[in-house]
């Protein structure tokens, strides 16, 4: 398992700067790459999915068919403006899913999601619901591999101890695609279950939770705490990463106290709140 000075100092000397992997991980989908990040830079924007993965994961073969791209309400037709413009892009009628609606957009704090096409690529646009926290879908993606996020200024991940031994904790099963995309990642390499418990060199029968290694599904989290990977692009320029969002990953019970405790701020019923 990585030590903590690994996970915080991010990438290794001997891969390419942060900047230009952010680059190459935007550059397959858009006209002109250039422009785009410059666009962002003063917006509340993040790239997340497998995007975000990719860029964290350099050493998996992630194939990325889609870029995900997460805004905050105020940035939003900025962003459409720009990719429509700039970019060349055009909406594309996104295919009907079951069970994803109004209700499912609220469970993972989204107003809409729209696709744009360009002509290199598809990009996924999701739109945070007012005064949200920009990085609350991600905090809701349908397993931990997909909490983590990239933009301009800042990178991180929720579960960077899991992520980077290719390893994930499933979530609610709310996403329609869970079990396809489950069978997707196991084939990529990942391991990922409902607990840590299925993971040998972890389980402990006197002791279910996995709270203490930040491996719970229920414990609350944020993008701050001492689990998490919070970095900068530039770390004596830039602030750290601002965000208000607690989650968990489900309500399933853990064998300790998380679901009712929710770090004192989350009900025993409730996923996530943005503060």
């Amino acid at each position: 398992m990585p030590t903590r000075h690994q996970l915080r100092s991010g990438p290794t000397s001997d891969s390419a700067p942060p900047a230009e992997t952010l680059y190459g991980v935007v550059a397959p989908f858009l006209v002109k790459p250039g422009d785009f990040l410059r666009c962002i830079k003063p917006l509340d924007v993040y790239i997340g999915g497998d995007g975000a993965l990719s860029f964290l994961q350099r050493e998996c073969s992630t194939t990325v068919d889609a870029l995900e791209i997460y805004v905050s309400d105020d940035d939003w037709r900025h962003i459409i403006y720009h990719l429509t413009f700039s970019q060349h892009a055009y909406q594309v009628p996104c295919p009907v899913v079951d069970n994803v609606g109004p209700a499912w957009a609220l469970m993972h704090g989204l107003d809409s999601v729209i696709t744009m096409r360009t002509p290199k690529g598809d990009i996924h646009v999701y739109r945070v619901l007012p005064n949200i926290d920009t990085l609350t879908p991600i905090a809701r993606a349908w397993c931990s591999l997909h909490v983590c996020y990239v933009n301009v200024h800042h990178f991180g991940a929720g579960y960077p101890s899991m992520l980077f031994a290719n390893r994930a904790l499933l979530s609610d099963g709310e996403d329609v695609d869970d079990t396809d995309s489950c069978n997707l990642y196991v084939d990529r390499g990942f391991d990922i279950r409902l607990s840590a418990d299925y993971w040998p060199d972890i389980a402990n029968p006197t002791h279910t939770c996995h709270a203490a290694g930040w491996m719970c599904p229920a414990q609350a989290r944020t993008f701050t705490d001492a689990g998490a990977l919070r970095c900068r692009m530039e770390p004596l320029v830039t602030d750290p990463v601002e965000t208000c969002v607690v989650w968990r990953l489900d309500t399933r019970p853990c064998g300790g106290t998380c679901v009712m405790d929710g770090g004192g701020v989350l009900a025993p019923w409730q996923f996530y709140d943005s503060l």
